[in-house]
């Protein structure tokens, strides 16, 4: 089939929905569809580029439309592209702020009206609207409730004939807002590489008190840290584990990271300098970051436990092998998974989530397969009763 996704953004590198994309897309190729990408308030860009990008040795077409533009030479141009490209499916891959600052999409309404109309529609929700909890501010509830509205109401206008998500805890609010979608888990957002020509560098920034590494505790954390990362307890509680079973501890970092997520590394840093090593590596590449992950000896996951099943960076550390330690467990303690597939543990007194062996593959290979029957099976059946009316 022919299929075009539609973004925000696709920087390569700068913007998550824009990774898995490129991803997905090279899985879909190499199974013999046809894709393109067009994103449509990029900011990444002043002038409008039509390019190739692509992982894993499998480029494909993008256009991409700058913020810049004024809405409506941009509805223009993507209609044109779109209509010489001739897709089968235009699957929308929703961020509700990679369309506008604050999340409020009511000005996108007619613009992806008039580009999906004549196309089957597919939406993916990568988010939803922002909700009222403790630790934020007063008016996130009635913000929450504006981008709500107006979601539904663009969900409602192109009336997608497939919607997923990522995780049941998306599900379950979209159920409860009359939208039926089912869960199409993410694959992680980096390619297993086999080398280990970076791993004597990080080898050498993790040798804590020049132990071995037999009697060494290797944590890692993977890009933006969440506000509500449990900072104290947890790792006072890894500390001592370590101590009685005469490990020290190394605790490293890689990927970009924001000015609050960066204070956040330094408090945790500081509060515990003397106990444990720390090093921040940075941005890296792709392959680095495999590395990276596969030399560690645990994950830890940044960000709450009820959102682990939309999180990139988790789905990354497990396809790496890797158990994930989950300081903000938010869900109850009845040894239930957000992640399908995926178990709950209990390590150094904390949550953790492991593959099961027995689980079905969630690789980019498996969900590429997965959605492209989904839309397969709505296509046959809204062709067969044309075909049985012939």
């Amino acid at each position: 089939m022919r299929i075009i996704f539609v973004c925000g953004g696709i920087e390569p590198g700068r913007d998550g929905v824009g990774d898995y994309i490129r991803r997905l897309s090279g899985e879909l190729s190499h199974l013999g569809h046809t894709v393109g990408a067009v994103a449509i308030n990029d900011t990444g860009i002043d002038t409008t580029s039509e390019e190739q990008q692509g992982m894993e040795a499998a480029p494909f077409v993008v256009l991409r439309l700058p913020r810049s533009l004024i809405q409506r030479e941009r509805a223009a141009q993507a209609a044109r592209w779109i209509g010489k490209f001739q897709p089968d499916w235009i699957s929308l891959q929703f961020v509700c702020f990679g369309f506008h600052p604050k999340g409020f999409v009511s000005g996108w309404t007619t613009f992806f009206s008039e580009l999906c109309s004549a196309y089957r529609v597919h939406w993916m929700f990568h988010e939803l609207w922002v909700r009222s909890e403790k630790g934020l501010p007063w008016h996130y509830g009635p913000w929450g409730w504006l981008q709500r509205r107006q979601m539904l109401k663009l969900h409602r206008r192109l009336s997608p004939l497939a919607t997923h998500t990522s995780n049941e805890f998306y599900a379950k609010r979209l159920k409860a807002s009359a939208i039926n979608a089912e869960i199409l888990p993410l694959f992680g957002n980096i390619p297993i590489s086999r080398d280990r020509e970076w791993w004597p560098e990080i080898e050498r920034v993790a040798a804590v008190l020049q132990s071995s590494r037999a009697d060494r505790l290797v944590l890692g954390v993977f890009g933006t840290i969440h506000w509500s990362w449990l900072l104290e307890n947890w790792f006072t509680r890894v500390l001592q584990w370590a101590q009685a079973n005469g490990c020290t501890v190394a605790m490293l970092g890689i990927g970009r990271l924001s000015e609050t997520s960066r204070k956040m590394w330094e408090k945790l840093k500081t509060q515990y300098s003397g106990q444990a090593g720390f090093h921040h590596f940075g941005e890296q590449s792709p392959a680095r970051v495999s590395q990276y992950l596969s030399f560690l000896d645990y994950g830890v996951a940044t960000g709450q436990a009820s959102m682990a099943g939309k999180s990139g960076t988790i789905a990354a550390m497990l396809e790496h092998g890797k158990e994930v330690l989950v300081p903000c467990w938010d869900l109850p303690t009845d040894g239930s998974s957000p992640i399908a597939g995926v178990s709950t543990k209990r390590r150094f007194g904390m949550a953790s989530l492991m593959i099961d062996s027995e689980m079905a593959k969630f690789g980019v290979e498996n969900i590429a397969n997965r959605l492209m029957n989904t839309l397969e099976a709505i296509k046959a059946d809204l062709i067969s009763p044309l075909a049985n009316r012939v």
